[in-house]
């Protein structure tokens, strides 16, 4: 038997790659002879660009920045040789800012920070 395990991220508590790892192994324990593949998926969001960095086998780069309200956060990009993948949720996503919402004070100069390390960093 040959089980693909395909998980996007579960908000607030592991991202899609340790809760492959955790499904694997609980699909590897119920049926010791099966084939367990593992893919990160993605929906673009939260989670997209770890995904991403992961199946390339590429580095993680964590970027201090802002959320869309203008506070400090830690945000990231993978890269790989001369390529980079970002997400925007990780930096400016609404998830950080849910309690305060405000449209008409929120930026994405927070994304603008990580685009800016990915092209530092050689992207």
């Amino acid at each position: 038997m040959r089980i693909v395990v395909a998980p996007d991220s579960f908000k607030e508590s592991m991202t899609a790659p340790q809760a492959a790892r955790a499904m694997a192994a609980g699909a590897r324990e119920a049926l010791p002879s099966c084939e367990v593949d593992l893919i990160s998926v993605s929906d673009g969001g939260e989670g997209f660009a770890r995904a991403v960095t992961e199946a390339w086998g590429a580095s993680w780069h964590r970027v201090e920045t802002v959320d869309a309200l203008g506070r400090a956060r830690t945000a990231g990009f993978g890269l790989d040789g001369g390529r980079a993948v970002v997400d925007l949720a990780s930096s400016v996503g609404i998830e950080h800012v849910a309690a305060d919402r405000d449209a008409m004070r929120s930026s994405t100069a927070g994304m603008g920070r990580v685009l800016a390390a990915a092209a530092d960093a050689g992207a």
